[in-house]
């Protein structure tokens, strides 16, 4: 792959899988080559499909804290469960809706 012309799709996805650094350097050489972006977009059909199956259950705080109100110790375990829980669905929603999903959310 000569890194002085412009690569093809396929060898532009190979960088990104492979070599990264050399990915970098050609992006760095070709800020016009604007098709990584193009070609790594996530279809927006997949993007919910996976949201709504990493979204825990509607319930799951409240099932949780109810069995473990009577201890405080407990409670905040749980708290911090929850949180580390939900991480990943937020986390996803963030990449497949972009920063503005929180927003919307609210």
């Amino acid at each position: 792959m000569a890194m002085t012309s412009r690569l093809s799709d396929d060898d532009l996805l190979e960088l990104l899988d492979d070599r990264p650094e050399r990915l970098e350097r050609y992006l760095s050489d070709h800020p016009e080559d604007d098709r990584l972006d193009v070609l790594t977009a996530l279809d927006p059909t997949v993007g919910h499909q996976l949201g709504a199956a990493m979204a825990p259950p509607t319930d799951l705080a409240t099932r949780l804290l109810a069995k473990l109100r009577p201890d405080p110790l407990k409670r905040e375990t749980a708290s911090v469960l929850l949180g580390l829980f939900g991480l990943p669905w937020r986390t996803a929603r963030v990449l497949v809706d972009g920063p503005e999903a929180k927003e919307r959310s609210t």
